[in-house]
C-alpha cells in the first residue's frame, strides 16, 4: 500500500500543494522474499526570491505500484501560475491570470490529479489561490471578491484500512488584508496556507500531505511549505511472520503492518 509524497506549496499567493497519490493492491508474497521499497521525499516549497513555483513530490513504490507525487503549487512569479499535475494536482495562484480584478476562474489555473490516485486542485481567483488536491477529494477553490480573496482549503485525503487518513492538499494562501484568511490543510497531512495572521505550514511526513502556499511580501515570509514525505505499508493477516523485518512492525486486530516511512530505498523481508 504506497502513498506518495505531497508536492510543495508556492510562494507569492501562492497555491496548495496536492496531496500524494495513494494506490493499493494485493498480491501473494513468497515467504523469505527481500521486495524492494521507495518511499518519496516530499516536495520543496516555492521561493519567491529565486522564482521557483512549488516542486511536485517524488513517487513511492513497492512491486510494481507505483503513487504519483503531488503537484505543487502555483506561483504568481516569473509566470509560474498553473498549479502543477501529480497524483493529486496543485492549487492554482492568486492574481495569476486576470490580476486584482480576478474577472475569470481560469481552469487552466489548476494542476489535475492521477485518475484512481487524487483529485484536482482549486482554482486561483484574484488574489485568493486554490487549495491543493487530495486524495479524496478536489481542492477548493479560492473565494471571490477583493475583500474577501481567501485562500481554498486542501482536499480531504483518503482513510485506509487502519484507519488513518493519508494525501491531504495543502491550502492556498489569501490576500494580505485583515479580511483574509488562508485554505486549512486537507485531513490527512495537508499544511495550512498563509494569511493575514497564519504561517503557511509544511505538510505532514508519514502521510503524504501538500504543503500550504505562501501570501504575498507584506508577511512575514515569501517560502511555500514543503510537502510531506510518504509511506509504504505492506498488511497481511496474523501475527508477525517469524524472519520477516523492515519498517516498523505493529499487529492490530489481527493483522501485521510494516509501515516504511524513511526517505529512499529499503527492503521488505517477507
Amino acid at each position: 500500500f504506497p502513498v506518495t509524497i505531497g508536492g510543495g506549496g508556492s510562494q507569492y499567493y501562492g497555491g496548495g500543494g496536492g496531496g500524494g497519490g495513494v494506490i493499493t493492491g494485493s498480491t501473494f508474497i513468497t515467504p523469505g522474499a527481500n521486495i524492494g521499497v521507495v518511499v518519496g521525499a516530499g516536495g520543496v516549497g516555492g521561493q519567491a526570491e529565486q522564482g521557483n513555483p512549488g516542486e511536485n513530490g517524488l513517487n513511492s513504490s513497492f512491486l510494481g505500484l507505483a503513487a504519483i507525487g503531488g503537484g505543487g503549487g502555483g506561483s504568481y512569479n516569473y509566470g509560474c501560475a498553473g498549479g502543477h499535475d501529480g497524483g493529486c494536482g496543485g492549487g492554482g495562484s492568486g492574481y495569476s491570470y486576470n490580476g486584482a480584478s480576478g474577472a475569470n476562474i481560469n481552469p487552466l489555473n489548476c494542476g489535475m490529479g492521477t485518475p484512481g490516485q487524487g483529485y484536482r486542485g482549486g482554482f486561483g481567483y484574484g488574489y485568493g489561490a486554490g487549495g491543493g488536491g487530495g486524495a479524496g477529494g478536489s481542492g477548493q477553490h479560492a473565494s471571490k471578491g477583493y475583500a474577501a480573496n481567501q485562500g481554498g482549503d486542501g482536499g480531504r485525503g483518503i482513510t485506509w484500512l487502519n484507519g488513518t487518513i493519508y494525501g491531504g492538499g495543502g491550502g492556498g494562501s489569501s490576500y494580505y488584508n485583515a479580511f483574509a484568511s488562508g485554505g486549512l490543510g486537507g485531513a490527512g497531512g495537508g499544511g495550512v496556507g498563509g494569511g493575514s495572521s497564519v504561517q503557511q505550514a509544511n505538510g505532514t511526513n508519514g502521510l503524504g500531505g501538500g504543503g500550504g502556499g505562501a501570501n504575498d511580501y507584506r508577511f512575514t515570509t515569501r517560502v511555500g511549505g514543503n510537502g510531506g514525505s510518504g509511506v509504504v505499508i505492506v498488511r497481511y493477516a496474523g501475527s508477525q511472520k517469524p524472519g520477516s523485518s523492515g519498517g516498523t512492525i505493529t499487529s492490530v486486530g489481527g493483522f501485521t503492518y510494516h509501515a516504511f516511512t524513511t526517505v529512499g530505498a529499503s527492503t521488505f523481508v517477507a
